[in-house]
């Protein structure tokens, strides 16, 4: 069998709900925001390693965690296909409580350029914009097109969709 490597990809949103983290690293285009994502390691949950991996990237503490939904992605990095596993989690303070930190403990860069918090409306804007030829659209951001998980993620939850998972 060809080799697959699980990824996390979780969309979390703030202790109150009226908020969602996405991030953006360096490599990705201006104004481009996406859900945090990262490898499973061996014998983790999905579960366990979305919160790992919000925890590692952004500083912020998820409580409630669920698997929601998964896709293959055959253009993942060193050629290997990616399964992404789609994960909801509340994040455990208000955001405004909750300070986002990109960087290391020690200072050095982390892997994301950049992390927010951002509203529902924000959220919407930023769908707009990605539906948008480019240079088009209602604002600088951007999240991935509809080929991606991520982008349902944050459609869903923007949206408030039912089919979005209330982790209250």
């Amino acid at each position: 069998y060809p080799r697959v490597d699980p990824v996390a990809i979780v969309l979390v949103e703030s202790a109150d709900g009226s908020r969602c983290l996405l991030g953006r690293q360096s490599r990705y285009p201006a104004g481009f925001y996406t859900c945090i994502s990262g490898f499973v390691e061996h014998a983790e949950s999905a579960e366990a390693a979305a919160a790992r991996e919000v925890h590692e990237e952004t500083g912020v503490v998820c409580g409630s965690v669920a698997l929601v939904a998964s896709q293959p992605w055959p253009c993942g990095r060193g050629n290997h296909c990616e399964l992404m596993l789609a994960c909801a989690a509340r994040a455990d303070s208000a955001p405004e409580a909750e300070a986002i930190r990109v960087a290391n403990g020690d200072g050095s860069p982390g892997e994301l350029e950049d992390a927010r918090w951002f509203s529902r409306e924000e959220a919407r804007q930023m769908l707009r914009s990605s539906a948008a030829p480019p240079g088009g659209g209602e604002g600088g951001l951007r999240t991935p097109p509809p080929l991606a998980i991520a982008h349902h993620m944050i459609r869903r939850w923007a949206e408030e969709d039912p089919r979005w998972p209330s982790l209250t």
